[in-house]
């Protein structure tokens, strides 16, 4: 019987880390600056500034953080490219107002000449590929980076 309640509080218990995404970890490209010193790298470094926005209990952020966010073409775009944070709007709700955020996920892109102005938004899931069509449309050619093959 004890075996039993103990497999029973274990479920519930991997079921609510499962909810608030405590079992998720954010992918290793988002920067742990605040968002004016993340300005300040990107403008140093020539650098375009990527903000996406999402919460833990929002699946498409999630299918983003474990498809997109680690996929391994977009991971080397934003080391070579830009500067990328994760905003969390449960814990950062006015950021997310000051920049109008209102669905989940919201990918931001901000250029390193105007820092202050937001050059562009997506919103919802992006593949990978679809999201480095993007991406790569926000720079110069020569740097874009080559767009993801496809396995047969």
């Amino acid at each position: 019987m004890k075996t039993n309640t103990w497999l029973r509080a274990s479920l519930v218990a991997a079921a609510i880390l499962l909810n608030t995404g405590v079992a998720f970890a954010h992918p290793e490209i988002f920067s742990s600056l605040t968002i004016d010193k993340a300005r300040q790298a990107a403008a140093k470094d020539n650098k375009l500034l990527i903000i996406d926005f999402g919460a833990v209990w929002c699946p498409p952020c999630k299918a983003m953080d474990q498809v997109t966010w680690v996929d391994p073409t977009v991971v080397a775009w934003i080391k070579k490219n830009a500067i990328a944070l994760q905003i969390d709007v449960d814990k950062d709700r006015d950021i997310a107002q000051e920049m109008d955020v209102q669905a989940f996920p919201t990918v931001l892109i901000f250029k390193p000449r105007n820092l202050a102005k937001e050059a562009d938004r997506k919103i919802g899931f992006q593949s990978p590929s679809i999201l480095l069509k993007w991406l790569n449309s926000k720079v110069p050619a020569s740097t874009a980076a080559p767009a993801p093959v496809k396995a047969k």
